[in-house]
C-alpha cells in the first residue's frame, strides 16, 4: 500500500506561484530630452535686494506705468486722434436740433372752436346757413340784417369766439415763427384780450356815429358783413393752425402759402362790401375812402406799432 502525501499551501506560496504565472506589468520610464518646455516656477526669495534686481532686469509693459506685470510681451501704441472738420458732414445724415413745442392749451382751445362750429351746425343749421351765403351775396346779408337778433344770436356769438381763438392763436404762431417781433412776453390769452378790446373801441366808435349821423341801420348792415368776413377767415383758418400745430408739414410754408395769402384776400373782399354797403346807402365815395381809412386800414397801422413785421 502506497503512502499517500499531502501538501498545504500557504497564503505566501499561493502568492508566489500566481506572480509566476501572471507577472506584474513593467513601468518604462519616460527620458525627457528637452527640460527646456518644463516650467518650473523660480524659488521665491523674499530678499528686496533680489527683488529689485530681477525687476530692473525684466522688461515691463509700456502702456500702464503703473502695472508690474513681467514677461510679457507689448507693444507701444501712439495715440491716433484725426483731425474732423467741422464743416463736414455725414453722408446722408445732417443733424439738426428739433425743438418740441408744449401745445396743450393751444389743442384745448382748438377743440374748443370746433365745438362751437359743430354746436352751431347742429342746433341752428337754418342760421349758419345765412351766415355763409352772406359771404357771397349782398342779398341775402341783409335778410339776415332786417331779423332780430344780428349780433347776439348764439351763432353769431360762438362765430365771434372761433374768430377770437383762431385769430389769436395765429398771431401767436407769426410771434413764434418770428414773423411779427414783440418787445415782450405776450401769449394767446394776451393777444385774445387786445383783439376784444380793439373790436369794443370800434363798434362803440360806430354805436356814436350812427346817432350822430342818425344812419343806424346802415352801421348794423357794415358791421354785419365786417363780422361774416372774420367769420369765414376764422373757419378758413383753423384747419391750418391744426396743421401747423399738429402736423408734420413746414408751419413756415403754411404761413407763407396759405395763411397769409388767404388773409389778404378776405381782407380785400371785405373792403369791397363796404364799399358796397356805401354805395347802397347813397354816401359819397370820398366819405366811403375816408371811413376806410379811419376805421379798416388804422387799425392795422396800430397793430403795427405793436407787432412789428421783420
Amino acid at each position: 500500500m502506497a503512502d499517500t502525501f499531502f501538501t498545504y499551501q500557504t497564503e505566501d506560496t499561493i502568492s508566489d506561484q500566481s506572480e509566476k504565472i501572471n507577472p506584474p506589468p513593467q513601468l518604462d520610464l519616460i527620458e525627457i530630452e528637452d527640460e527646456s518646455n518644463l516650467i518650473v516656477p523660480p524659488k521665491i526669495n523674499n530678499t528686496v535686494s533680489n527683488r529689485s534686481n530681477v525687476l530692473q532686469n525684466k522688461t515691463k509693459d509700456t502702456l500702464d506705468v503703473n502695472l508690474e506685470i513681467i514677461n510679457i510681451p507689448t507693444r507701444k501704441a501712439n495715440e491716433y486722434r484725426p483731425v474732423i472738420n467741422k464743416e463736414e458732414k455725414v453722408k446722408g445724415f445732417t443733424p439738426s436740433l428739433i425743438i418740441k413745442e408744449n401745445t396743450t392749451w393751444q389743442a384745448i382751445l382748438l377743440l374748443a372752436a370746433i365745438l362751437l362750429i359743430a354746436f352751431s351746425k347742429a342746433f341752428n343749421s337754418g342760421r349758419l346757413t345765412q351766415i355763409i351765403k352772406s359771404v357771397f351775396s349782398f342779398h341775402a346779408a341783409e335778410e339776415v340784417v332786417r331779423e332780430e337778433k344780428v349780433f347776439f344770436h348764439r351763432v353769431n356769438f360762438s362765430l365771434f369766439i372761433v374768430f377770437i381763438i383762431v385769430f389769436s392763436l395765429c398771431i401767436d404762431s407769426l410771434i413764434s415763427r418770428n414773423y411779427l417781433t414783440v418787445d415782450i412776453a405776450i401769449n394767446q390769452f394776451q393777444i385774445a384780450g387786445i383783439i376784444i378790446l380793439m373790436y369794443l373801441i370800434k363798434f362803440l366808435s360806430l354805436s356814436i356815429l350812427s346817432v350822430v349821423f342818425s344812419s343806424v341801420q346802415m352801421i348794423v348792415t357794415y358791421v354785419y358783413n365786417t363780422l361774416v368776413y372774420n367769420y369765414l377767415a376764422a373757419i378758413v383758418l383753423l384747419p391750418c393752425m391744426i396743421f401747423i400745430y399738429f402736423s408734420p408739414f413746414n408751419p413756415v410754408k403754411i404761413i407763407s402759402y396759405v395763411i397769409i395769402p388767404a388773409l389778404a384776400i378776405i381782407f380785400v373782399y371785405r373792403l369791397l362790401r363796404v364799399f358796397i354797403v356805401g354805395r347802397q346807402n347813397n354816401v359819397l365815395n370820398f366819405y366811403i375812402i375816408l371811413y376806410i381809412c379811419t376805421l379798416e386800414i388804422l387799425p392795422l397801422v396800430v397793430l403795427g406799432k405793436i407787432f412789428v413785421f421783420k
